[in-house]
């Protein structure tokens, strides 16, 4: 009976494997379907882990770059608005020095004076001009150039508004003495204008 028995349970020992070599063997294309999703899952899996590794790095890099261009942008507008301040202050500049030029700049009173009476329909007879008594331009010291004008022609209304022309220019000028002589019909102009040396 033992030996029955014994034999039995080799028996069934036997079929168990060969039981399941011909359930693998029958269903070997699914199992190896199976395994190969299985697989592919695992890698999948753990190549998205290392994408999210990847992307996290560049996407903090993308913000430190956006913050450096929001930066680069501010001074942008900062360098423009100095930009601006600047060329305001070019022309200011500009303006200062044609009203307060740093030499006498005879030539350039000249031509002003010329065209102011021209443009009054007066006629410039004599311009004469002295510079300051002293030999040397004191720096940083405002001096003056007086001109002597005779005008001739035009009437009273002329004269003022060569006058009111003459004061309003944008080169420095005041009128120091007006006086007219009814027998030529002309006037003598006495006017002083004013510059800056620096050197």
């Amino acid at each position: 009976m033992v030996d029955i028995i014994k034999q039995e349970h080799s028996l069934n020992a036997e079929q168990k494997p060969n039981a399941l070599f011909r359930f693998v063997h029958i269903y070997q294309d699914s199992v190896l379907m199976g395994f190969v999703l299985i697989l592919v899952f695992v890698i999948l899996l753990c190549g998205f882990c290392f994408y999210k590794a990847d992307v996290r790095a560049p996407l903090s890099q993308l913000a430190n770059l956006e913050k450096s261009l929001t930066e680069q942008q501010a001074k942008l507008v900062s360098l423009k608005s100095a930009k601006l301040d600047l060329s305001q202050m070019e022309s200011s500049v500009k303006k200062l020095y044609a009203a307060l030029p740093y030499d006498a700049e005879l030539p350039e009173l000249y031509l002003q004076i010329s065209e102011i009476t021209k443009k009054n329909k007066l006629t410039l007879a004599s311009f004469n001009a002295e510079l300051p008594k002293s030999e040397k331009n004191i720096v940083g010291k405002i001096q003056a150039v007086t001109m002597n004008l005779n005008l001739m022609g035009g009437d009273y209304f002329m004269l003022k508004k060569f006058v009111a022309d003459a004061t309003s220019s944008l080169r420095l000028m005041d009128i120091k003495a007006l006086n007219y002589s009814p027998q030529t019909q002309s006037y003598v102009v006495i006017l002083t204008a004013y510059y800056l040396p620096i050197d």
